[in-house]
C-alpha cells in the first residue's frame, strides 16, 4: 500500500473502523486496489447488441433479404464492432473521477480524509 495513502489516510481509515466495530459484532475487512477489473467485456457487449439490434431493423425494411443474408450482416457487424472497439485509443477507458463520483452516491460510502 506504500503510494496509494499516507499515513494519515491509513490512520483515518483505522479509527472508522475501529469505530464501526465498537457497534456490531462483524469484523470490517478493508481492500485497496488501483483497478478492480479491466472490463474487457464490456466493448464486446456493446458490439453485440449492436451486432443483434440493428440488422433486426432490416427486417422492418422492404427490402428483400433473406434470413441467410440478415444472419451475415449481424456475425459481420459484431466481428468489426468487437475488433473495433476493443481497441484501448477508440473506446473511453473508466475515468476515475467518474468512479469517484459514483463511489460519493452510494450510500454508507464515506471519503478519505
Amino acid at each position: 500500500m506504500s503510494g496509494l495513502l499516507t499515513k494519515t489516510q491509513l490512520a483515518a481509515i483505522a479509527d472508522q473502523i475501529t469505530e464501526i466495530e465498537k457497534t456490531t459484532d462483524a469484523e470490517i475487512v478493508t481492500v485497496l486496489a488501483k483497478q478492480a477489473d479491466d472490463y474487457y467485456y464490456i466493448p464486446t457487449l456493446w458490439a453485440a447488441m449492436a451486432g443483434v439490434i440493428a440488422p433486426s431493423a432490416l427486417l422492418l425494411l422492404p427490402h428483400w433479404l433473406v434470413l441467410s443474408e440478415i444472419l451475415l450482416i449481424q456475425v459481420s457487424l459484431f466481428g468489426v464492432l468487437a475488433l473495433l472497439l476493443a481497441q484501448p485509443g477508440l473506446t473511453p477507458a473508466l475515468d476515475s473521477q467518474a468512479c469517484s463520483a459514483l463511489a460519493g452516491e452510494q450510500p454508507g460510502a464515506q471519503a478519505i480524509p
